[in-house]
């Protein structure tokens, strides 16, 4: 199989998948509130190959140069990923739509970063100050 059919192959299946319908998912009815969930989706990929063809030779019984009988071939390969990562809920009450983040451990962790930096440096300009 060449590079391209596999790369069209691995195309046709990540259209399959359907980016939109990954990333919400199906309406959650509470009392007159519908919650959809969303997410964040990554996906990565990658790879390489090459041709080999076929190559020259020499050995000391034939000092001159011979061929050596393979057939050229591609070879290559390749990998990927995905990732989901819950961001958050639309509410859909009557008229009015709203949007709740969800705060990971990272987001928590900058922002008390930030926080304490934001001190940390009021507190030495007031020193300064002094």
């Amino acid at each position: 199989m060449s590079f391209t059919k596999f790369f069209d192959k691995v195309k046709s299946s990540f259209n399959f998948l359907g980016g939109a319908k990954m990333a919400f998912g199906d309406p959650v009815q509470v009392g007159d509130i519908h919650v959809v969930p969303v997410a964040r989706i990554q996906y990565g990929f990658g790879g390489g190959g090459a041709a080999v063809g076929k190559k020259k030779a020499k050995t000391e019984e034939q000092p001159e140069d011979i061929e050596t009988k393979k057939d050229p071939q591609d070879a290559f390969g390749g990998g990927g990923g995905c990732k989901v990562d819950p961001i958050g809920i639309f509410t859909l009450k009557s008229d009015k739509v709203s949007f709740f983040p969800i705060l990971g451990v990272k987001e928590l962790a900058a922002l008390f970063s930030i926080i304490f930096l934001l001190l940390f440096r009021i507190g030495r300009i007031k020193k300064k100050k002094r």
